[in-house]
Parts: structure tokens; C-alpha cells; sequence
């Protein structure tokens, strides 16, 4: 009985690993995903999908009439296929159309206490769905161009949450990924998700130019722009973690869907 037992728990661990090994490895079929209008693509590992955009403008509009806040745009979404809409994991994307400044005006942006403070208030007016937010010091990865930011919170009726930005810098804009997954599987999904930002590339005339970007710094005009964009980014993010807890009443199961 005791071997039987045993056996049955290796395969499943067997079984467990062998579905996660298969979502994050990059010999398994990929799907490419590209933005002709923000000049940019990634790769989407085996098992994963876009979330219409019609279910995504339904959810963004269920936040506003729920909590009367800011109206987030997401320009993407993307989920496990067999799963429901907004189910963790699940990913969204949001776009900022702006002259890339330089580092020194983007670490001097995210350290401004008007930016922490704005952070900070929209973050306390969803306190009754989400509790505990924190968001770890931007790590900047200036070979890639890359800001990530670690977050994680308490989520009404689900339990902790953690959550990955990652803002790809570029000439003309912004792009933010955001990766969600409950806590206790985020070590699990992490490779799937450094999958998605190993393969995001910009097209290459409007890759950001560290050299270049120095000349959109304009501390008497720029400023507030990028603390509001920032801040927007960061927001943005959090209030993403809340996209399961929201959409509960719209989720329908996709196989119910009409085309």
C-alpha cells in the first residue's frame, strides 16, 4: 500500500513538473506576437493565448464602475488556453507613447516623492479589495533596456499574489508587461515569463538609444510627464493583480463564447 502510495506521488510530481517544463521550454511550439503600431514582438510559449480584447474592455470597465477610479488601459492580455478568463497566471500589456528620456531622468522620476506619494493614493483606493501592496526598488537592466519591479499583495477572496513589471524601454514609448500568478506557483511560472522578455524586441528604428534619449531630457517640461507616466505604468500594475478578482462576475467560460 505504502509503495502504491509512493508511486502514485512521484508521478504526479513527475507529471506536474514534465506540464510546467513543457509551457517554459523553448523547443515546444511558440507563437510569435507582434505590435505594428509600437514596433514591437515576443514570443508566446506553447499552451498560452490572447485574451479578446473585448473581454479585457469589459473588465476595465467593471474596475471603473466598481471602485469610481482612474480608467486603466491594457492594449493585451494573455492566459493559459484551457483556462478562463483573467484565471492566474495571466499576463497584460499597457503602452505609453512618449520620448524616452535617460536613465538619470527615469531613476530620478521613480525616486521623486511626487511619484511615491501618487503611487501610494491610488494604491490606498482599492484597500477593500487588495491589502499589503508592496513594490520592491526598480532594478535596471541597461544592457537590455529593461525596468523591473517585483510586487505582491493580498487579494481579497484569493490569498497573496505576486506580480513581475517589466518596462521595455524604447525610442518613442514605453511598453510594460505585467505577469501575475498566486504566490505559492510564482517560482513555477517565472522561466515562462523570462521566456516572454528574452524574446521582446523592438523593431530596430525605434529601439531605445541610450545617447540619444539624453536629449529628451527637459527637467522644466519632461519631468511631470514621466512621473506620470511612471506612476501610470506602476498602477497600472497593481491594479492588474485585482483583474481575476473583478471580472468574476463577467467570466464566462470560453467555450460558451460567441466568435
Amino acid at each position: 500500500m505504502k509503495n502504491t502510495m509512493y508511486k502514485n506521488l512521484i508521478t504526479s510530481l513527475v507529471l506536474g513538473t514534465a506540464i510546467f517544463a513543457g509551457y517554459a521550454n523553448t523547443v515546444f511550439a511558440q507563437t510569435p506576437y507582434s505590435d505594428s503600431v509600437d514596433h514591437y514582438s515576443f514570443t508566446l510559449p506553447s499552451g498560452w493565448e490572447e485574451i479578446p480584447k473585448s473581454v479585457i474592455g469589459q473588465y476595465i470597465d467593471e474596475v471603473v464602475r466598481q471602485t469610481q477610479g482612474q480608467r486603466i488601459e491594457y492594449a493585451a492580455g494573455f492566459q493559459l488556453s484551457e483556462k478562463d478568463y483573467f484565471q492566474y497566471p495571466y499576463i497584460l500589456i499597457q503602452e505609453h507613447d512618449v520620448n524616452t528620456p535617460s536613465y538619470s531622468q527615469i531613476e530620478k522620476a521613480l525616486s521623486d516623492s511626487n511619484f511615491q506619494g501618487s503611487v501610494k493614493q491610488k494604491t490606498d483606493e482599492y484597500s477593500e479589495l487588495l491589502t499589503g501592496a508592496t513594490l520592491e526598488k526598480p532594478f535596471f537592466d541597461k544592457e537590455r533596456n529593461i525596468i523591473f519591479m517585483n510586487m505582491q499583495a493580498d487579494v481579497a477572496n484569493i490569498g497573496k499574489i505576486n506580480g513581475l513589471i517589466a518596462m521595455f524601454l524604447g525610442k518613442q514609448g514605453i511598453t510594460q508587461l505585467y505577469f501575475y500568478a498566486v504566490s505559492s506557483e510564482y517560482s513555477l511560472w517565472l522561466p515562462v515569463f523570462n521566456s516572454m522578455i528574452d524574446s521582446f524586441r523592438y523593431d530596430t528604428a525605434y529601439a531605445y538609444n541610450p545617447v540619444e534619449a539624453v536629449k529628451n531630457d527637459s527637467p522644466s517640461l519632461f519631468e511631470n510627464v514621466a512621473i506620470e507616466g511612471l506612476s501610470g505604468a506602476v498602477i497600472g500594475g497593481i491594479i492588474g493583480l485585482l483583474a481575476v478578482l473583478i471580472g468574476w462576475g463577467l467570466r464566462k467560460k470560453k467555450s460558451k463564447d460567441t466568435p
